[in-house]
């Protein structure tokens, strides 16, 4: 008796005691599952190694977070200069900086000293908000136009250029950030708008309408779960075949989760469509051993020795299935984003708790249910189905013209899917549907703003005073004209600016005059009126040795972006001279940059890297070369072919889509394991070739069609969920399952009939 069926017979020999440790370990990891928690932390979407998440989490405190909240105000009729829409402005702000997160000298609106301007007051200049009290009269309403008119950093940045809205910006820091608090907030933001439209939109609400959404993903995970039960019963066609199957996944995911919280991570929203697959393995292959127990007592009609044979001759596969999905799963962690370390460390657990699930739990409780009753009539439409594939293997012609069609489907889609796009949709339109209010509220600060998404370089001259200097001064000047000119990017804001504006005041607002001062006494002064308040400071370091210069998009894509970065690179190549060094980059853009970066780095290095381990691991197994040329491909296939599926349905890849993709890699090769290795089995026991493959198809290959074809059933219910992102990422998973499932079924008879021994050498 070997090691397999040696572990196996104890387990049964003493199914009490391992029943009983698995209920107590089971009590222990449902205590840690209660007190998990669903949360997204922004720092584990950064990759903190990547030089613009340095520079950006080096300067944040001096100028802020990338992370804003924007909220349009917009009059239901007429323009913003009245005096109840300013007072409407004002609760707003003042709501705004009572909520807890928000930092709040990076809060901006009309009515919030923060926002000033520059009056000539004899023989200097003053500074002062643009609304230095409330309105009451139509003189104060004309006064307030004026200091808009011709103060920087408002028109177009925080009024519209047709007066008809305003805008209410708040940084919000990452640590701090509460999405449930946050989204309640929001809400209750808009009960005291009044008669006044309000859009709300930004990085952190996006986040906060994703956990909104939790609740109704488990209503779809129930939903989900119930699809799952009616259609195991259906197939087996007793209780037995829906209880075995679905406690080997339930408590396999409740061992995982548990392990989960023990090493102190946490779930993120976006990945709850990650479980769906990973419970979907523990599903396949408890149905993939009962399916061969059936078999099995059938013919020798003796439970014991049933449960004993099946489950041993399905060890080693299940084995190494469950390794290449746990180590291929775990190659997930060679991205440079801290969240993706996280999912490849507890999927992989989530995996390995299968072992105990399907190869420990479920022949213990089957040797505790009776016997099967009969020879399943259900089972019929599947066996039909899974032998009807033999046609590819039943005459040579058919073999080697389905080897041509592999080849070349190899080749076209791996040409396409090399042009699948990376963070090429904007976040919330990659997440959200189109009318979401999320979205229509960007859309809103798009059309009247100069644009909701900044891009932050920062001047740094390493010197006190040094952005003060008149060469530093021109040098951020001819950054802003390159970028403006040559990106796309519709606005500036920078130390600059301002103190030209200055300059063009003093001047009895002569516009011949808006240029930078020619002597360093001149530009000492400007600064010197800036520094007299800490809200004027978002422009420079309270030491003046930097300045941030950010520039405002409406629009981007992945690609824009590494054109702005591209430029930026070549204008601070260009012009080293020790002055003042220009670091990259803060703001959304540069952090958004820094993750596509990441991303598109991570996903070839994930798949190669995946490829080679499940290579690696079934050459080790299986102990033969020839069984990765017969498994290989058709993971390839069905990879290549999702890519271009996600390619033509204009789903990028991003921080959100990698972990789904990555994760379908490495599941992808069960299918073919399991069909192979009853290949295999069957050839040991003098079957030919051609035999072999026909049963394995109407054994094996009856239980995979029917694994893929119950997941991809239950995934049709999350198509209906709340969030576009889900919808897709689920039917990309269908569309995995489908394809590993035909690529099982097609490639690996084929393949086999051409590389394989007539008689296949003992394992």
């Amino acid at each position: 008796m070997g090691i397999k069926e040696r572990y196996i017979n104890f387990i049964l020999k003493n199914h009490r005691w391992v029943l009983l440790l698995l209920i107590i370990f089971t009590g222990v990891m449902i205590w840690e599952t209660s007190r998990i928690r669903m949360r997204t932390n922004f720092f584990e979407l950064y990759p903190p190694r990547h030089p613009f998440i340095k520079v950006y989490r080096e300067y944040r405190k001096l100028f802020g977070t990338a992370n804003l909240l924007l909220i349009v105000l917009e009059p239901k009729k007429g323009d913003i200069y009245t005096v109840d829409f300013i007072k409407t402005v004002d609760e707003v702000t003042r709501f705004i900086l009572d909520t807890k997160g928000v930092n709040p000298f990076q809060v901006l609106s009309l009515t919030h000293p923060n926002v000033r301007g520059f009056r000539v007051r004899g023989f200097w200049i003053e500074s002062t908000p643009i609304v230095e009290y409330l309105p009451s009269t139509e003189e104060d309403i004309e006064n307030i136009k004026k200091a808009v008119e011709i103060n920087p950093g408002v028109k177009g940045f925080i009024v519209s250029e047709d007066y008809r809205a305003t805008l209410v910006v708040a940084g919000l820091w990452e640590e701090e950030l509460d999405f449930e608090y946050l989204f309640r907030r929001m809400a209750e933001l808009k009960d005291i708008a009044g008669d006044v439209n309000i859009y709300i939109t930004g990085y952190p609400l996006l986040y906060a309408w994703i956990h909104s959404y939790i609740p109704s993903i488990y209503i779809v995970f129930l939903i989900t779960g119930i699809s799952l039960a009616v259609l195991l019963f259906l197939y087996f066609g007793e209780l037995k075949g829906v209880f075995i199957p679905f406690m080997a996944g339930i408590l396999s995911a409740l061992w995982a989760i548990g392990f989960t919280k023990i090493i102190g991570f946490e779930l993120d929203p976006l990945l709850l469509v990650v479980p769906v697959l990973l419970s979907a393995r523990a599903l396949s292959h408890s149905v993939q051993v009962m399916e061969r127990y059936y078999e099995l007592y059938f013919t020798i009609k003796d439970k014991y020795q049933s449960i004993l044979k099946s489950f041993s001759e399905l060890y080693t596969p299940a084995l190494l299935s469950i390794l290449t999905d746990g180590l291929g799963i775990l190659t997930i962690a060679v991205s440079g984003i801290p969240l993706m370390w996280k999912l490849a460390l507890y999927s992989s657990l989530w995996i390995g708790s299968i072992f105990l699930g399907v190869l420990t739990l479920s022949p213990v409780m089957l040797l505790l249910f009776s016997p099967p009753k009969g020879i399943r009539k259900t089972s019929y439409f599947y066996q039909k189905f899974s032998s009807s594939h033999k046609i590819f293997t039943q005459r040579n012609l058919n073999t080697y013209l389905t080897i041509f069609f592999l080849i070349l489907a190899l080749i076209v889609s791996g040409i396409i899917g090399r042009k699948l796009k990376v963070g090429n949709v904007m976040p919330g339109h990659a997440i959200l549907k189109e009318d979401h209010p999320y979205n229509v509220a960007m859309d809103k600060v798009n059309s009247y703003f100069y644009g909701a998404n900044q891009f932050v370089i920062i001047a740094d001259t390493g010197r006190e005073g040094g952005v003060k200097e008149i060469e530093v001064l021109q040098k951020i000047e001819e950054l802003e004209r390159l970028m403006i000119e040559n990106t796309g990017a519709t606005a500036s804001l920078s130390l600059p600016q301002v103190v030209k504006l200055i300059m063009k005041i003093f001047h009895e607002n002569d516009p011949n005059w808006e240029v930078l001062p020619y002597k360093a006494r001149d530009v000492g002064a400007i600064t010197y009126t800036l520094s007299g308040g800490r809200e004027m400071q978002r422009l420079f370091s309270e030491d003046f040795k930097s300045s941030p210069v950010t520039f405002f998009y409406k629009t981007f894509s992945n690609e824009k972006l590494k054109e702005i970065v591209k430029k930026a690179k070549e204008f601070i190549e260009k012009e080293k001279d020790g002055k003042v060094e220009f670091k990259l980059a803060g703001g959304l853009l540069g952090v958004l940059y820094a993750v596509n970066d990441e991303v598109e780095r991570s996903y070839w290095l994930i798949l190669e890297v995946v490829l080679l381990t499940t290579a690696f691991l079934v050459l080790i197994f299986m102990r033969s070369i020839v069984s990765v040329f017969i498994l290989l491909p058709s993971l390839l296939l069905s990879q290549f072919l999702s890519e271009t599926f996600m390619f033509f349905a204009g789903i990028d890849m991003n921080i959100n889509s990698l972990p789904v993709a990555a994760v379908g890699i490495g599941v992808g090769i069960d299918y073919g394991i399991y069909l192979l290795s009853m290949i295999k089995q069957l050839l040991n026991t003098g079957y030919s070739k051609r035999e072999a493959i026909e049963t394995a198809l109407m054994t094996t290959g009856k239980a995979i069609f029917f694994t893929a074809s119950t997941m991809v059933a239950g995934l049709i219910f999350w198509f209906f969920a709340p969030m576009k992102f889900t919808a897709e990422m689920a039917l990309l998973l269908a569309i995995l399952m489908v394809l590993n499932m035909e690529g099982a079924l097609i490639f690996v008879p084929v393949l086999s009939m051409v590389f394989l021994k007539e008689r296949s050498q003992p394992e």
